[in-house]
Order: C-alpha cells, then structure tokens, then sequence
C-alpha cells in the first residue's frame, strides 16, 4: 500500500492488495520466520479503527510467540503482557492505563501508582485502569493470570 518512492537498496517485498492478512501482521510473520525477536511498530495507529485493531492482535501474535514488541505512536506506545510484571519509570507528563484483553484478567496489582490496585481482577465491561499516574521513581503492573494492555500516553494528547 505503500506508494512513495523507496531506496534502491533495500530489499522489497510486494503483497498483493487482497489477502488475508494485514500488511504488519505479514512483515511480522516474515520477520519471526527470519529468527527476529524483537518488534517496534510505528505508524499502526491511526485514522482506521479496524487496522489499529489488527495491530493489536498482530502485537499479541508476537507475545505468544515469544517475541518483544510494541506499538509507538505520536505521544503514545502500547505493549502487553502476559502472567507477567511490567516496569515503568517515572515521567510527570504521561498517563499509563491498563485494560484486560481477551477476556478477564485476576491478580492484577499496581504499586507505584496514584491509584493503586493489589490482586484484583479487571473486567472488560469496567474500564477502572484508565489515566493512571506514577507516584514513585518505578512502578510496576503485574497480572498474575490474563493479559494486559498497558497505554502509556502523553498527557499532551
């Protein structure tokens, strides 16, 4: 879908424009088959919902197939875990908001944070994890059982 003009000398690979799967979700799977392990996706988020969408699936692909990513936006990044903690540093001008994915996720704690939250359980249909701030150097989200979207945005947006 791309249509500008790309260096000479870098390798191209052409997709057809109907397919099954998304341009990212492609360049992914191409990457994982090349033995990389880490992704960092710019530009994911954008006008279309549904391919912002895609790009979080596409994000979860990669952690349950053992890889790193995340998604970096303007003034934004995403990542998300698995049965696991996350480490977030302070910055007095981002948020951090937290949402359960694909159902359900229990033993969910915050600690380091303006509002925090010791082994509870994040519902889908209750948004409570939105617009957290950081009050320590570090905080950590952990879930003990489920996945985690974890946003942390600008508060500049």
């Amino acid at each position: 879908s791309f249509i500008d003009e790309l260096p000479s000398n870098i390798e191209i690979i052409k997709l057809p424009r109907e397919k099954d799967d998304t341009d990212l979700h492609h360049a992914v799977s191409e990457g994982m088959s090349r033995g990389f392990k880490e992704f960092v996706f710019f530009g994911s988020f954008g006008s279309r919902p549904d391919h912002s969408m895609a790009s979080l699936y596409t994000l979860y692909n990669v952690l349950k197939s053992h890889a790193n990513g995340k998604i970096l936006g303007d003034g934004f990044q995403v990542q998300i875990i698995e049965n696991t903690s996350l480490k977030i540093y302070k910055d007095p001008n981002i948020y951090v908001s937290i949402f359960p994915f694909g159902g359900a996720a229990d033993g969910v704690t915050l600690e380091g944070f303006k509002y925090p939250l010791q082994n509870v359980q994040l519902c889908m249909s209750n948004p409570i994890g939105i617009s957290n701030e950081i009050d320590s150097n570090i905080a950590t989200v952990t879930v003990t059982n489920g996945i985690l979207v974890i946003m942390i945005i600008n508060k500049n947006l």
